[in-house]
Formats: C-alpha cells, sequence, structure tokens
C-alpha cells in the first residue's frame, strides 16, 4: 500500500478534499468544460468523458506511485463537486513544492483560501521543503489576493512563492 493511500480525506472548515475516484466522472468533465480559475499546470482540458476517465486513472496511478496527492474539493455541507487541487513535485531534490487548482468561477472567497492553505499545510506537516509554488495561467485579482494573503510573493512570470521559514512551519 502506498503511504499517499492514507492522504485522504483531507479535511477544512468548510470543505472536504478526497480522491478524484468519489466525484462521479461527469462532474469532473463538466468541471473542464465551464468557466474556471486555473493554474497552467493542470491536465488538459478533456473533450469527453471518455479522456476524463482517462486523465482521472493517469493521476490515480501518480498518486498511488506518490508522485503527486491530487484531490477533488466537495462543500463539506452540500456534496458539490468545486474543483481540484493538486500537490505535486513531492519527490524533487530543489527543495520546493507546487501547488495547482481549478475550481469553479465565482466561488466564495474561503474557498480557495481554506483548500490552499490547507494544501500548504499538509505540505509543512508530512513533506520537508523550503518552498511552495504556484503558477497562475491568468493572473485574476481575486485568486492573486488570497495567495497573498497566505504569504505567497510574486517572483516573476506569474509565479507566486512561499519560503517555509521555521516561522511559517510553526505558524501556519
Amino acid at each position: 500500500m502506498s503511504k499517499f493511500e492514507k492522504y485522504h480525506p483531507v479535511l477544512t472548515a468548510n470543505y472536504t478534499l478526497d480522491w478524484l475516484t468519489q466525484t462521479p466522472v461527469k462532474q469532473i468533465f463538466d468541471l473542464y468544460q465551464g468557466p474556471t480559475f486555473e493554474t497552467s499546470l493542470t491536465v488538459d482540458r478533456p473533450k469527453d468523458i471518455l479522456e476524463t476517465v482517462h486523465n482521472v486513472n493517469h493521476t490515480m496511478q501518480k498518486v498511488m506511485g506518490e508522485q503527486e496527492l491530487t484531490w477533488g474539493i466537495t462543500d463539506s455541507a452540500t456534496g458539490d463537486f468545486l474543483g481540484i487541487i493538486k500537490a505535486f513535485n513531492l519527490k524533487a531534490a530543489d527543495g520546493t513544492a507546487q501547488i495547482s487548482f481549478i475550481t469553479k468561477t465565482h466561488q466564495p472567497e474561503t474557498l480557495l483560501l481554506q483548500v490552499v492553505q490547507r494544501t500548504v499545510k499538509f505540505i509543512i506537516d508530512h513533506f520537508e521543503y523550503d518552498q511552495v509554488l504556484i503558477h497562475l495561467e491568468e493572473l485574476d485579482d481575486n485568486v492573486i489576493e488570497v495567495i497573498e494573503s497566505l504569504g505567497f510573493k510574486s517572483n516573476a512570470n506569474a509565479n507566486w512563492s512561499l519560503q517555509l521559514t521555521a516561522a511559517i512551519r510553526a505558524n501556519f
């Protein structure tokens, strides 16, 4: 059994992060067809349900191979599927973990705040990295405000990084 297999579900105050296999494929496909906020490092948008199934299977193979952690995001109260968040580059020697996400537009600000914060905290608790990187495909003021409120700083080329100092590790 993969060590990563135990890393679900992960909870925030309002959201549940669980394996993509816990979400109906049609809902994942619909997410990629509608308006979204996303980073550039999410998968290519699937053209049909079969391609979505292939992407989910490929993603879960990476999870079980301990290459990445990818969770579907659901509203804990309603069960509505809202997006996907991924922590990856988890075996890199360069000391940098990465986060990518895709969420439906018009979500409460708490969605990105809680799931990005929880994913960073998960990285701090379970891995030894010096920084976390997020690359934004499109610059959206609301998304930037959320990640900057968590301490991420803009580097260049739409990259934001959070240095995992001892103080941040202790207080995040």
